[in-house]
């Protein structure tokens, strides 16, 4: 089913992922050439392991909480529904009620948003289309992308 914008009529829409592959490879390569770009640069040795330190506890943060999910911060499963809105279950098995946070990065492989409504608090989801099968990938980018422009007031927008 799709949105029809004449009545207003949108499904609701759960989606639980597995594991990303890709997106593990894309976390590890994005590590490993900041790595590179570290140890490349003429600083003393206490700096260069130091850089290296928090270059390895980032990777294992983002690891866990975007490619693994067991993270108690991870974001697990996503839930939307036209008179609810955002609901997401986190990896402490939590449901929390979230306003989308604009703005929203969607392409036809990675999904990128935030929920909540302050900038210091916000639940981050990092999603590539392998983690869920081409069909509820394709629902969550349209609802993210019709949630995330669709209340604007015309009149506002420029050039409109």
């Amino acid at each position: 089913m799709s949105h029809n914008s004449w009545n207003g009529f949108a499904p609701a829409l759960r989606l639980d992922w597995r594991p990303s592959r890709t997106l593990g490879r894309l976390l590890y390569g994005a590590h490993a050439l900041a790595a590179a770009l570290w140890l490349s640069m003429p600083l003393a040795w206490p700096y260069l392991a130091a850089g290296l330190g928090v270059l390895l506890l980032a990777l294992r943060r983002d690891r866990r909480r975007h490619v693994l999910g067991c993270h108690p911060a991870a974001v697990v499963a996503v839930e939307y529904r036209e008179s609810g809105g955002w609901r997401l279950l986190t990896g402490d098995g939590h449901w929390h009620r979230l306003p989308l946070y604009r703005p929203v990065f969607v392409t036809r492989r990675l999904v990128i948003a935030a929920f909540g409504e302050r900038p210091w608090r916000l639940r981050r989801l990092v999603l590539y289309a392998d983690a869920v099968d081409a069909r509820c990938f394709r629902h969550l980018r349209v609802r993210l992308i019709h949630s995330a422009h669709g209340d604007r007031d015309r009149t506002q927008v420029p050039a409109a």
